[in-house]
């Protein structure tokens, strides 16, 4: 079952040949909230980090997220998110955590809701579109079958972090977000 489907039968429930089961977009991947409150945008700016789509055939209207390399100057530092807040305005912690449920939004990212929304846990918040590619057979994969059995030196090897410290977020390059680890 893929993340994010819906299922149309109980647990222990008797389901019959040809019926369905779940259904699901095989073209998105949803966004699922862990945790119930109000959603609240951040940094979700008009024309800067989020356009705003109307569809035309049924007329619902959707928020976009911008690519950076789509942004205005002003939008390239910013990082929209969607946040969980409760009735008060304060952030609502994920389970089990002390981390404030909040969701950052990748480039492309469709989003349905409205600032101020009530959510209920196992909503969908947004969805990310999938890029599909070309059909293949399975003869595509052999060749890299073979290269696990290959035993060579990799031409860009990995590194590890070289210094413990804190991690935190730097400035976006083409799309990539830049790791930072500070002592």
């Amino acid at each position: 079952m893929p993340y994010g489907a819906v299922l149309a039968k109980g647990d222990g429930e008797q389901v019959a040949g040809g019926e369905t089961v779940a259904n699901w977009d095989p073209h998105t991947m949803p966004v699922i909230t862990e945790v119930s409150g109000f959603v609240r945008f951040t940094d979700m700016i008009d024309g800067q980090t989020i356009t705003r789509q109307t569809d035309e055939l049924t007329g619902l209207s959707s928020l976009v997220v911008l690519d950076s390399a789509e942004r205005t100057a002003g939008g390239k530092d910013l990082r929209p998110a969607l946040k969980i807040v409760d009735a008060q305005g304060n952030d609502v912690l994920i389970p089990g955590t002390d981390m404030p449920a909040q969701y950052f939004l990748p480039g492309k990212a469709i989003v349905q809701l409205e600032d101020g929304v009530q959510i209920s846990s196992g909503d969908t918040l947004a969805r990310i579109p999938q890029e599909s590619g070309v059909p293949r057979t399975f003869t595509g994969g052999l060749p890299r079958v073979a290269d696990l059995f290959e035993a060579r030196r990799p031409k860009e090897p990995a590194i590890l972090a070289e210094i413990s410290g804190i991690v935190s977020f730097g400035k976006e390059t083409k799309g990539k977000r830049r790791l930072v680890i500070t002592r």
